[in-house]
């Protein structure tokens, strides 16, 4: 059974108090769970792990997104993207957790987890919007981020068709924009944006790409 999504605000979709897995883009079509093998990719959902891509530069070189987008939350980080008909999703994780390592990883499968101390909402991530059609955003916040070390990723999901897309993220702390930078993924690319360390509020460039071991949460 596919996790839920509560409370959660979809770009392009409908709100949801429950969802199946991501489509695949070509088909439309939305399946039950699948277990990453050709039954899987057969029903419509995008359970392929992808192929080896040549890795993308990366450049720190880019402007904020604008005003009227960033609160003064603790951390909020967004990511943006410059094709349509593509899928891009935001990932943060604590500690060394890895991606899709539930509650450690928020994201579109677990977008939101108690974090810090148990039962206090003011240092747990959320994540705000999870864009399916294009372009982003894509972000999650931390009001009062806990004392440690958060991740920034983004993994390429899906597109129709398999063209690279330009990704850039922003990270704020308390409003104040201290990183930016901007990559070329394609399909099942993780980027490794960097990490940032509470309380100090430093923020560490990675800037590497990978391909992804999983390209969901969901499981059979």
């Amino acid at each position: 059974m596919g996790k839920q999504h509560i409370g959660l605000l979809w770009m392009g979709v409908v709100a949801l108090t429950g969802c199946d897995p991501k489509v695949d883009e070509e088909t439309g079509a939305a399946g039950s769970d699948g277990a990453g093998d050709e039954t899987a990719l057969d029903s419509g959902v995008a359970w392929d792990s992808g192929v080896v891509w040549d890795s993308g530069a990366v450049s720190d070189d880019t402007e904020s997104p604008g005003d009227g987008l960033v609160t003064d939350a603790g951390l909020y980080v967004v990511l943006e993207w410059d094709t349509d008909n593509s899928d891009l999703d935001l990932h943060l994780a604590s500690g060394d957790a890895t991606l899709f390592e539930e509650p450690l990883d928020v994201n579109f499968c677990n977008p939101s987890a108690d974090w810090g101390e148990p039962g206090e909402a003011v240092d747990d991530p959320a994540l705000l919007v999870d864009d399916l059609i294009g372009f982003g955003p894509e972000v999650i916040t931390i009001e009062a981020p806990a004392e440690g070390a958060y991740r920034v990723r983004v993994h390429f999901f899906a597109a129709a068709p398999e063209t690279p897309a330009g990704a850039t993220v922003y990270v704020y702390l308390d409003g104040e924009l201290v990183h930016a930078a901007s990559a070329e993924l394609s399909k099942n690319d993780v980027w490794d944006v960097g990490e940032i360390r509470f309380p100090e509020g430093a923020f560490a460039t990675t800037g590497t790409l990978s391909e992804a071991t999983e390209s969901t949460c969901y499981t059979p």
